[in-house]
């Protein structure tokens, strides 16, 4: 790996945490108006949110037409290196990104102005609000009803199927995740190590997480949501499982809160998330351990 591409890498890393700091205030403040609200009030305020996100999108491209060349990448974790957005670069552009110090980044001084590195690293401002409102509109469209989604023209049927008898095809049905016996058992280890759930899981119980086969959902130990959420946060910013791993966990009713043993939703993720990013739960350096062991060449 030569200097340059080094350079994008570290400048990757602080692009995914400002992109997760800002995906995961929206999500959860959005999260905590659902609850106030009606079934009905809150299917208007996600259809009129979305609306408003894409609004924005379309603008921001508008704006800034290098960031199409991120549109099939900004999923992934290596989005500026792996997309053709630094071929696009002019020279200068080029040699700012390849000369820049990363060292001197300060995430709390980048929150405060969003454009404080526009100068030095161009379009730095745009990509990232790019990739927020990409995750957050993604959410978003988590949240609307499946037979809303169905495709224009399509006829729908008065009763709509529950995701277990008709599943639609456009959002994920597990977590995606592909790791082999050997992860996985390296996984349910950890997991067991740091007493994430009331009684220790098997590999075969963690490889029915992953496929979300569970026969009924997981009782999570006390105190032990907010890790359980960052391991799933980790999993995600390297792209190890869907980015809609929230939605997925709720929807396949997949745990169980360590408080009120009531079904893990997407907006106590969402929160546990938020919490995380200001002040990452104890153990948290055990987790950050087994992602470089999992880690991929």
């Amino acid at each position: 790996m030569y200097d340059f591409e080094t350079n994008i890498k570290s400048i990757q890393k602080f692009v995914n945490h400002c992109i997760d700091k800002g995906y995961s205030a929206y999500s959860h403040a959005f999260s905590v108006k659902r609850e106030l609200l009606n079934p009905k009030q809150a299917e208007a305020a996600t259809d009129k949110e979305l609306e408003r996100v894409a609004d924005e999108l379309v603008g921001l491209l508008l704006q800034n037409p290098i960031l199409h060349t991120l549109s099939r990448f900004i999923e992934t974790g290596d989005f500026l290196w792996e997309s053709t957005f630094i071929e696009e670069l002019s020279s200068l552009e080029k040699r700012k990104y390849a000369s820049f110090n990363t060292l001197t980044f300060d995430t709390k001084a980048y929150m405060e102005n969003p454009v404080r590195y526009d100068e030095e690293l161009p379009y730095l401002s745009a990509v990232i609000t790019y990739g927020v409102l990409s995750n957050y509109s993604g959410y978003l469209k988590s949240l609307i009803p499946v037979w809303k989604r169905v495709e224009a023209g399509k006829s729908v049927p008065v009763a709509v199927p529950t995701p277990e008898v008709m599943p639609p095809t456009n959002e994920p049905q597990d977590l995606e995740a592909n790791f082999d016996e050997e992860q996985i058992e390296a996984i349910a280890d950890c997991l067991n190590n740091l007493n994430i759930f009331k009684t220790p899981i098997s590999v075969q119980t963690m490889g029915d997480i992953f496929s979300c086969r569970l026969k009924e959902p997981l009782q999570i130990n006390r105190n032990k949501n907010k890790l359980l959420a960052y391991f799933f946060f980790s999993l995600n910013n390297r792209s190890f499982i869907t980015r809609e791993w929230q939605s997925v966990c709720a929807k396949r009713r997949l745990f169980l809160s360590s408080g009120k043993s009531v079904v893990m939703q997407q907006g106590n993720f969402s929160s546990a998330v938020a919490q995380n990013n200001e002040f990452p739960p104890q153990d948290s350096h055990i987790i950050d351990k087994l992602m470089k062991q999992l880690k991929r060449d």
